[in-house]
């Protein structure tokens, strides 16, 4: 399968989704932020945010501009929609586990 085929391209963004840390970057972004303003709230340290910033860049979930010395990210959009339907799901699937969990035990 090439690796723009439609498919490659949803694993690559699911994969790019797939650390917490990236994930708690996304929701982090609801205003234009600075790397150096994510670092601290983060407790990692700028080479760590950075990279992951990059990855979710590369995969088209944020968007950076330069300003001075400084590089400055937001969300493109759809990302914030994306994940919040990623934890939609995955709040679903806990309360339905967590209702099989209580009838197997009763």
């Amino acid at each position: 399968m090439p690796w723009d085929h439609p498919s490659a391209v949803a694993a690559n963004v699911f994969k790019a989704l797939g650390h917490p840390l990236r994930v708690r970057l996304v929701k982090m972004l609801t205003e234009e932020r600075c790397v150096c303003e994510l670092v601290p709230e983060l407790g990692q340290t700028q080479p760590t945010v950075s990279k992951h910033l990059a990855i979710l860049h590369r995969e088209g979930l944020v968007l950076r501009r330069k300003d001075g010395l400084r590089v400055l990210y937001q969300l493109a959009p759809g990302t914030a929609e994306l994940v919040a339907q990623a934890e939609a799901f995955v709040a679903t699937r806990r309360r339905r586990d967590e209702a099989l969990w209580t009838e197997r035990v009763t």
